[in-house]
């Protein structure tokens, strides 16, 4: 249904000749409706996920929480300076970086990168990092990209992300807890 929506916007934008801010959009059919691939690519790779041991699965979700870690980094270095496609922050004391990762727009970054970092924040708050991660210094790795998650997310400068992932972080805070500390936390 979304994609069908998705391809209905494109015919939309070009029958009615939308418009905003002045400016009309480029409609290209063979690579706008080419994007469509992300919608299903979750069922293709839940398809894949299903003929891996648990051992691989563990391995790609080191990986994956791997390199969202070094591409958080990357995102505070970004932060402080010009490197890969610098957006500068409008309206502050200084200059400073959008936080934009390898993506190229600070709003994306943050998209993409909530997903691993809800997952690392689910297995901490599960108390079971140690069991997939098997970490030799558990609280210092722990703390470390924990922060550098959060605080690349911060950088990102896109406000209507914080509030994503404060609202995520209650609701996991509120489903990590038990019994009668379920409903104090919500007064």
């Amino acid at each position: 249904i979304l994609a069908f929506f998705c391809a209905w916007s494109l015919v939309w934008a070009k029958l009615t000749g939308l418009e905003f801010m002045g400016r009309k959009p480029n409609i290209h059919w063979l690579s706008d409706l080419a994007k469509l691939w992300h919608l299903f690519f979750t069922l293709v790779f839940i398809a894949v996920l299903r003929g891996f041991s648990e051992k691989q699965k563990r391995t790609l979700l080191k990986i994956w929480i791997g390199a969202a870690c070094a591409v958080s980094f990357l995102g505070i270095i970004q932060h402080f300076t010009p490197i890969y496609q610098p957006q500068i922050i409008p309206n502050i004391e200084g200059i400073y970086y959008h936080a934009n990762g390898l993506s190229g727009f600070h709003l994306s970054y943050v998209g993409i990168l909530g997903f691993p970092m809800m997952v690392w924040l689910v297995f901490w708050a599960q108390g079971s990092l140690n069991t997939v991660f098997n970490f030799k210094k558990k609280t210092f790795w722990t703390l470390m990209i924990s922060a550098a998650f959060l605080l690349s997310q911060v950088l990102a400068y896109a406000k209507t992300n914080w509030i994503a992932v404060i609202l995520s972080m209650s609701v996991l805070l509120f489903l990590s807890l038990q019994g009668k500390k379920r409903w104090i936390s919500l007064s």
